[in-house]
């Protein structure tokens, strides 16, 4: 017989969820609220082709991919699961509130990562220091690459 949650961690556990759901909620309606908002301001500023507006989507997606795996990875280090779905959810709470002042998403990553995975706050802190590495690497080796199939200076392009 598995041994019975407190009723204080059963709550606290209920409270984070819900606060992940409505933080991913308000996110969302930022979002919207910048594009109805300042639609104007951005069609002015940027003139996306088509083909353009799906390359950034794809690299969007496909940042919020790896932004999971590796939030799965590194929690993993500290004996805790992330489901994949939460952890795509997690990517997408801190890549939208980061633009608010103070690194919000972050901050609110780790609250919920607290309440709801008992992942540590040093531990959540070494977390977000492995990934801005990895995200580093990835940014230095796509720059060399990028150098190296546009015609660059090659010792510049291998460096990278």
């Amino acid at each position: 017989m598995a041994p019975k949650r407190s009723w204080l961690a059963s709550t606290m556990r209920s409270r984070a969820g819900l606060l992940q759901w409505v933080s991913i909620a308000l996110a969302i309606v930022f979002v919207g609220w910048i594009l109805a908002s300042r639609g104007d301001e951005l069609r002015t500023a940027f003139s996306l082709t088509p083909r353009l507006f799906v390359l950034i989507s794809i690299a969007a997606i496909a940042t919020f991919l790896v932004n999971g795996i590796e939030l799965q990875v590194l929690a993993g280090r500290f004996d805790s699961h992330v489901p994949f779905k939460e952890a795509l959810l997690l990517g997408l709470l801190v890549s939208t509130l980061n633009y608010l002042p103070m690194k919000t998403g972050t901050l609110l990553n780790g609250v919920l990562m607290r309440a709801r995975y008992k992942v540590a706050l040093s531990h959540f802190g070494a977390l977000v220091i492995g990934s801005s590495f990895i995200h580093l690497w990835v940014g230095f080796t796509c720059a060399g690459v990028s150098m190296l199939t546009l015609g660059g200076d090659p010792v510049w392009a291998w460096s990278f």
